[in-house]
């Protein structure tokens, strides 16, 4: 059975402009501790059914999905069409290690 983690928080690259590219990581927390996972981790674990991940927005659970754009995979949610703008709208995960 596939673990379910919320994403509460980004990490972005500060030097991509293309929004398919943006995000470096994924966090949370999962069984009250934090999680970070690289981008290319959540996507690989996804893709295998080892993990499902999804947000939360306006009280429902989202889907986060695997997309592709000119042939490169990228995460989404599922309700988003071309530019994953629920997950670029979630804060900072740097920002929140500093509040723990």
């Amino acid at each position: 059975m596939a673990v379910l983690r919320q994403v509460s928080c980004v990490t972005k690259r500060n030097y991509y402009f293309d929004p398919h590219e943006i995000i470096k990581s994924f966090g949370g927390e999962y069984l009250g501790f934090p999680w970070e996972l690289p981008d290319y981790m959540v996507l690989h674990y996804i893709k295998t059914g080892m993990e499902k991940y999804y947000v939360q927005y306006g009280g429902r659970k989202i889907k986060i999905v695997v997309a592709s754009h000119n042939g490169k995979e990228y995460l989404k949610a599922e309700t988003d069409d071309y530019s994953p703008d629920t997950l670029l709208a979630l804060p900072d995960c740097d920002v929140l290690k500093v509040v723990r």
